[in-house]
C-alpha cells in the first residue's frame, strides 16, 4: 500500500533503519534496548540524533514538532515510534496557553485533570493502547486538516502544495501533524479552514493565516504567492465572525453589519467593487452571526435573516430576480427563521427554527440541495425530508454539506464521495438526499464536532479524541491505516505531557 510505504519512509528518514539498521548505535546497546548517555552515541551514517530523557536515542524526523522521533524498536513500548516531546520551555508555555483554549472549547474540566495520574515515568501521558485526546477544535480544508490542541498549539497535516500546513515551505503531502509556528505571544482559541488556506484566531482577536494566496485572500500585497508561514490578516478592528472561502476571506464587525473582505472580487463577492481589502456594510442588518463563503459569492446570517451577494449563475444568491452578479447584499426570502447557515462553492443551506427542517439553494448538479433532484434551485428549497433530530452544527465544502445532530448522528448530502464519507451508497453516485454517515457507529465515543473536506471527514469527541475517514489521496487522514475492518483512523496529535485523556 502506497501510504504504508510513505509512512515507513518518513519514520526511516535516516538510511539503514531496517535490516542491517537493527544494529543501530552499537556503542550504546543494552540487552534488548538502545540506550544512551550523550548525543555523540546517537549518530548513524553521519547524521546526528539526540540522547533524550529517559536515556534513549531519537532520530531526525521532520514530521515531528521537535524534529526527532524515537525508533520503533529498542526503546520502551511507551516511547516506540513516538515523536520526542517538546523541550521544557515550550511545554511550560503550552500549558499556560492551554487554559484559555480549554475554556473556549468547554472541555477543560474533563481533559485537563488527567495530567499526573495519566503520565508514565517518561513524562508522556499514558492513554493505554490509543493516542491521547487533546483536540480542542477542528478546521478541515479541501485536502488538508488542522486542529487546535488543548495546550493552545495548532497542528496541520495533508496537502501542502500551497503552504496549507504553515510550516514555512511548500512540499508534497505530509501525513504527520505539523506544528504551526505561531508567534509566541498569541494564544489561539479558534482554527478556521478554507479550501487551501487556514487561519487561527487568537485570544487578543488577532487573526493569523497561511496557505493559498493566489487572489490575495491573506496578503493582498503578495497576490499569487503562497503564504507559507503564519501571517497577520490585515484587519482594522477586532473581528466578530471570520470565515474563509476558496478564494476570499471575510471578517465581520462584532457590533454591527460592517464587513471587511479580501481576495478575489471578480463578481462582487467582497461586497463592493474594486480590489480588496473592501470594507462594506449590509443595510438594515444587525451584527453578523454567521458567514458562508462560496467560490464567487458570499452569504451572511444576522439573527433569523440571511443576505447573499456576488455571482448568481447557479442561483446561489437565493433570488431569481438577480441576473449575473451583484456586490449589493440581497436578502434571501426564507420560509421561516434561520438558526444556522453553511454552504459550499456554489450552494447554501439554512437550518430553520426547530432544528430539523432545512432549505438549500444554488447549484445542484450532484445533489447539493438535498431534495432528490439534480436541478439547480434559485430559491430556498426544502431537503427531501426533515432530519430525525435537531441540528447542532453544519459544515460545507465544495459540493457537500453535513449536519451533526443532537443525538450524535451525522447526515450528509451532495457530491459524489458519499461512499468515502461513510454513507451506504455506491461509489461516485451523487448523494441527492441527506443520508446517515454510518462510520459514526465505529467510533468508541460520541462526537461533538465534525468538519467535511472535499472527500474526507474529521470528527472529535468531548474527550479530545480525533478521527478522520474518507479519501486519503493527499495524506489527509494522517500517518496510519485504519484498523482491520474499520474505516475511521484515530489521529495522534502528540499531546504534550499532562495534556490529553
Amino acid at each position: 500500500m502506497e501510504r504504508s510505504r510513505h509512512r515507513r519512509a518518513l519514520r526511516g528518514s535516516i538510511a539503514g533503519l531496517g535490516g542491517a539498521g537493527l544494529g543501530l548505535l552499537l556503542s550504546c546497546v543494552r540487552i534488548g534496548l538502545f540506550g544512551c548517555e550523550r548525543d555523540s552515541q546517537c549518530e548513524l551514517d553521519g547524521e546526528a540524533g539526540r540522547c533524550l530523557d529517559p536515556g534513549f536515542c531519537a532520530l531526525p524526523d521532520l514530521g515531528c514538532p521537535d524534529g526527532y522521533r524515537f525508533h520503533d524498536r529498542g526503546v520502551p513500548d511507551d516511547l516506540a515510534g513516538r515523536c520526542a516531546p517538546l523541550p521544557e520551555p515550550a511545554t511550560t508555555e503550552s500549558s499556560s496557553s492551554g487554559e484559555a483554549s480549554s475554556s473556549s472549547s468547554g472541555s477543560s474540566s474533563s481533559t485537563g485533570s488527567s495530567s499526573d495520574e495519566g503520565s508514565s515515568s517518561t513524562g508522556i501521558t499514558d492513554c493505554g493502547d490509543r493516542p491521547c485526546g487533546c483536540t480542542a477544535s477542528l478546521g478541515v480544508g479541501t485536502n488538508h486538516s488542522c486542529a487546535l490542541r488543548l495546550d493552545g498549539q495548532v497542528v496541520c497535516w495533508g496537502a501542502n502544495a500551497q503552504g496549507e500546513l504553515g510550516m514555512g515551505t511548500t512540499s508534497s503531502p505530509i501525513p504527520w501533524p505539523q506544528l504551526v509556528p505561531l508567534p509566541g505571544e498569541l494564544v489561539p482559541v479558534e482554527i478556521l479552514d478554507g479550501n487551501n488556506h487556514s487561519c487561527a484566531r487568537a485570544a487578543n482577536d488577532a487573526v493569523i493565516c497561511w496557505g493559498r494566496n493566489a487572489s490575495g485572500e491573506i496578503a493582498p500585497e503578495l497576490v499569487r504567492t503562497p503564504v507559507v508561514g503564519p501571517t497577520l490578516l490585515p484587519l482594522d478592528e477586532p473581528p466578530g465572525v471570520v470565515e474563509l472561502a476558496p478564494q476570499h476571506t471575510c471578517a465581520a464587525s462584532p457590533v454591527g453589519p460592517s464587513l471587511r473582505c479580501l481576495g478575489n472580487n471578480a463578481y462582487g463577492e467582497l461586497g463592493g467593487m474594486g480590489t480588496g481589502p473592501i470594507d462594506g456594510a449590509i443595510g438594515g442588518m444587525e451584527a453578523i452571526d454567521q458567514l458562508a463563503l462560496g467560490r464567487d459569492h458570499s452569504c451572511a446570517r444576522a439573527g433569523a435573516r440571511v443576505w447573499c451577494w456576488g455571482r448568481n449563475n447557479y442561483g446561489q444568491l437565493g433570488d431569481p430576480m438577480v441576473t449575473g452578479s451583484t456586490a449589493t447584499p440581497t436578502e434571501v426570502s426564507l420560509p421561516g427563521d434561520a438558526i444556522a447557515l453553511a454552504g459550499g462553492r456554489d450552494h447554501n443551506c439554512v437550518v430553520l427554527d426547530g432544528g430539523t427542517e432545512l432549505v438549500c439553494w444554488g447549484r445542484n448538479q450532484v445533489g447539493q440541495i438535498g431534495d432528490g433532484s439534480e436541478a439547480n434551485a434559485p430559491t430556498p428549497t426544502p431537503i427531501a425530508a426533515p432530519l430525525p433530530a435537531p441540528v447542532i452544527s453544519m459544515t460545507g465544502r465544495l459540493d457537500t454539506t453535513c449536519a451533526l445532530l443532537e443525538d450524535g448522528e451525522l447526515w450528509c448530502w451532495g457530491g459524489t464521495y458519499g461512499m468515502e464519507l461513510g454513507v451506504a451508497i455506491e461509489a461516485e453516485t451523487p448523494l441527492t438526499v441527506p443520508m446517515r454517515v454510518d462510520v459514526i457507529d465505529e467510533l468508541p465515543e460520541p462526537v461533538i464536532e465534525a468538519e467535511v473536506g472535499a472527500s474526507h471527514l474529521c470528527a472529535r469527541a468531548e474527550s479530545g479524541r480525533l478521527w478522520c475517514w474518507g479519501r486519503d489521496n493527499n495524506e489527509q487522514l494522517g500517518p496510519v491505516d485504519p484498523p482491520l475492518g474499520k474505516r475511521a483512523v484515530e489521529l495522534d496529535l502528540e499531546c504534550p505531557p499532562g495534556i490529553g485523556s
